[in-house]
């Protein structure tokens, strides 16, 4: 019986760090990029793909694994100093534009919008 909850107490304390470990780099992400926390990017779903019980990377998450996110804070910079100019879904926005515009990098149905107006054309300029 002893032994029984001793391997679930430790089974437990290694899932709360590893969900306290991926918390860091959501964290990091929401202060990087000035995302509000109401924002739907404030979720794990913006690197993992959230099917399975595994929660594989989607393409954006597996660009920051390959540029080597780790727990500290300048393995996290360089992660995604790395990956800001690459366009993770291909839609053409590059993915620190998608982040700051709060639309999913690693999803080209979801977008920033092109405002083609002279108006709009001045603050692309400022952005």
């Amino acid at each position: 019986m002893t032994k029984t909850v001793i391997i679930l107490g430790v089974f437990c304390l290694t899932i709360a760090s590893f969900a306290s470990a991926e918390s860091e780099y959501l964290d990091f992400m929401l202060t990087r990029y000035n995302i509000p926390n109401q924002s739907k990017l404030n979720s794990c779903t913006t690197c993992h793909s959230g099917v399975g019980g595994s929660w594989p990377r989607n393409v954006y998450g597996v660009q920051l694994q390959n540029a080597g996110i780790g727990g500290s804070v300048p393995a996290m910079t360089s992660a995604f100093d790395t990956t800001d100019p690459m366009d993770a879904d291909g839609d053409g926005a590059l993915n620190w534009v998608e982040l700051v515009h709060s639309t999913w990098p690693a999803d080209a149905d979801d977008f920033v919008p092109v405002d083609d107006s002279t108006w709009g054309k001045i603050k692309a300029l400022y952005n």
